[in-house]
């Protein structure tokens, strides 16, 4: 039942972030298309990019996390010692978890914060927007924990490779 979910969950995140990018990009092309050969500027096109781009950033991040594509210095990790390695990637993944509940925490209250005011061009709630915030938190928060668990299971069964 969890890898149905799972599962779902990750092909759900991959065509959001395809529907993010094509929205994007369909979105700034009709913006210069209509400067530039109609001459007559958009006043939504602009900013619709912008808020795709931050909500495909962040669920992005998800998969990317997920995958083990983030920026890593594993070469000083491998240099250590096993139990040492274990201990650095735990203790790297426990901060990485510190700090995205501090982001969802700080993500919900300025979501909130927020939630009266409406964007300019577009006129909605500036709540979608920073509503990517809590929710890509989220999205990592549940991912970092999936990987975290699957590395101790590794870990359990011998296996020696510890990724993040």
């Amino acid at each position: 039942m969890f890898e149905l979910f799972d599962r779902s969950l990750q092909r759900l995140t991959c065509a959001l972030v395809v529907g993010l990018g094509v929205a994007m990009t369909v979105s700034v092309l009709l913006g210069v298309f209509f400067r530039y050969v109609l001459n007559d500027s958009l006043s939504w096109s602009e900013e619709l990019a912008r808020y795709c781009l931050i909500w495909m950033s962040w669920f992005g991040a998800s998969l990317a996390l997920r995958r083990g594509g983030h920026v890593a210095v594993a070469f000083a990790i491998d240099a250590l010692p096993r139990k040492a390695r274990t201990i650095a990637v735990l203790g790297g993944e426990l901060l990485t978890l510190f700090f995205l509940l501090v982001v969802l925490w700080y993500g919900i209250k300025a979501t909130g914060n927020v939630s009266r005011q409406s964007t300019i061009a577009l006129g909605i709630s500036m709540a979608g927007p920073y509503a990517s915030v809590p929710v890509g938190a989220l999205l990592l928060i549940y991912n970092l924990l999936v990987t975290m668990v699957s590395s101790k299971a590794r870990l359990e069964r011998g296996a020696v490779d510890v990724q993040t």
